[in-house]
C-alpha cells in the first residue's frame, strides 16, 4: 500500500504539460466566387465540394466548421450573381412569370393576406414583391427534386396555393396542375392572380375555413401532392391535414412540402441572445381564434419521420436558404450566415422533403 502511495505521489508531483497544439486547427478556407452561386442554390452541393477541398489540402480526418472554418473579407460587401440563377429556359420562365404575378398582385393589400387571424401586422414588415423573388429559388428546388423522382409531367395537386406562385409556374413548366386555397374568403385583390392561373390552365378550387375539407375531399387522384409553406400553419397536429393530402396522391405518386427549418442559423442566433424564436407575442397574442400564423415548426429528420408515417419511401429531404437571393449584396452579418450554412447546411433557412407514395391509405 506504501509503494502504491509513494508512486502516485510521484505521479502527481510530475509537470503537466500543456496540450501540443494541432496544426490542422483553425485553419480556413475562402468562400470562392465559383462556389458563391452553388452556395446561394444548392448549400449541400457547396458543402461537399467544400469539404472535399478542405480534406484535400488538410489531410482525410478533418471536419468542415470544426477543425476547418470558411472564410470571406467581411468588411466588404458580397456582391451575388442572382442572375446567373435564372439562365437556363426553366428557371427563365420562373423568373419571367414571377415578374407577371407581381404585376398582378399588385393591389393586393395587407388586409386581404394578414386578415384578424393573424394578429396585427405592420404594412411596412412585408415585401410583397420580395417574398415572390425568393420564392421563385422554393419553386425551382421542387422543380429539381421531382425530376429526380421521375415525375416530369402528369398532374399535380397544390394545397394552399395562395398567391399562385407555385402553380402558375408549374403549369407553364408542363405539369396540369390543381390550386386549392381559402379564394372564397380572400378579398377582390386576389382576382387578377386567380385569373393570371386560370388563364395558363391552372384549375382553381375556391375554399373557405369551413368547406376546404369537403372540397378537398371531392378531388380526384393526383400524380403529385405539394403543400408549400402551409404544414407550420397548421395547429395542434399536422397529421389530419397531411393525411388529406395524401389520399389525394395516386399509388406510386409523389409528396412534397417545404417549410421553415426550426434549426436554421438566425433562430439560432436568436436564442443565443434570449429572444424567442416564435411568431411575434404581440399579433399572436391579439389574434381571433383560429390564429394563422406558425404554431410549429420542424427539423428535417421530424418530416422525414412524418413522411415515415405516411407511407412514404423513396425519401429525400435538403436544406437551402432562399431569402438571401433577395438581395444584390450581403452585408457582414447575412455573409457570416452564409459561411455558416456552406459548413453545415442544417443551418440553412428551408427544408424540402420529398417522398413516393408506396402503399394505399
Amino acid at each position: 500500500m506504501i509503494r502504491r502511495f509513494l508512486s502516485r505521489a510521484r505521479a502527481l508531483e510530475q509537470p503537466v504539460l500543456p496540450p501540443v497544439p494541432d496544426p490542422i486547427l483553425n485553419k480556413t478556407l475562402e468562400l470562392t466566387p465559383d462556389l458563391i452561386l452553388t452556395a446561394l442554390t444548392d448549400p449541400m452541393e457547396a458543402h461537399s465540394q467544400v469539404k472535399n477541398l478542405a480534406r484535400n489540402r488538410f489531410g482525410p480526418g478533418v471536419e468542415l466548421g470544426k477543425d476547418v472554418r470558411l472564410k470571406h473579407p467581411l468588411d466588404q460587401l458580397l456582391h451575388l450573381p442572382r442572375e446567373a440563377l435564372w439562365s437556363n429556359p426553366q428557371a427563365a420562365i420562373i423568373r419571367d412569370s414571377t415578374e407577371e404575378l407581381i404585376d398582378a398582385a399588385k393591389h393586393l393589400t395587407h388586409d386581404e393576406i394578414f386578415n384578424r387571424h393573424y394578429g396585427p401586422v405592420d404594412p411596412g414588415s412585408y415585401n410583397l414583391a420580395a417574398y415572390m423573388r425568393c420564392t421563385r429559388l422554393r419553386i425551382l428546388r421542387l422543380y429539381q427534386a421531382l425530376d429526380r423522382h421521375g415525375v416530369r409531367g402528369g398532374t399535380i395537386l397544390e394545397v394552399g396555393s395562395l398567391y399562385g406562385c407555385f402553380a402558375l409556374i408549374l403549369q407553364r413548366l408542363g405539369f396540369q396542375v390543381t390550386a386549392i386555397d381559402r379564394y372564397q374568403s380572400y378579398g377582390p385583390g386576389f382576382h387578377p392572380l386567380i385569373a393570371l392561373m386560370k388563364g395558363a390552365g391552372v384549375e382553381v378550387v375556391g375554399a373557405t375555413r369551413e368547406n376546404e375539407e369537403h372540397a378537398l375531399a371531392a378531388l380526384g387522384e393526383y400524380d403529385c401532392g405539394i403543400a408549400m409553406a402551409v404544414v407550420e400553419h397548421i395547429p395542434h397536429t399536422p397529421r389530419r391535414f397531411l393525411e388529406q393530402l395524401r389520399r389525394r396522391v395516386r399509388t406510386g405518386g409523389v409528396m412534397a412540402l417545404d417549410t421553415p427549418n426550426l434549426a436554421r442559423y438566425w433562430n439560432r442566433m436568436k436564442l443565443q441572445s434570449g429572444e424567442s424564436v416564435f411568431m411575434n407575442i404581440r399579433s399572436q397574442y391579439h389574434a381571433e381564434i383560429p390564429y394563422e400564423g406558425h404554431h410549429r415548426e420542424y427539423t428535417a429528420d421530424e418530416l422525414r419521420w412524418i413522411f415515415e408515417q405516411l407511407g412514404c419511401a423513396d425519401i429525400e429531404s435538403e436544406h437551402f436558404d432562399y431569402n438571401l437571393i433577395q438581395f444584390e449584396a450581403i452585408d457582414r452579418p447575412h455573409i457570416e450566415c452564409l459561411l455558416h450554412i456552406v459548413e453545415d447546411p442544417a443551418q440553412a433557412d428551408t427544408i424540402l422533403v420529398t417522398g413516393r407514395v408506396s402503399r394505399p391509405q
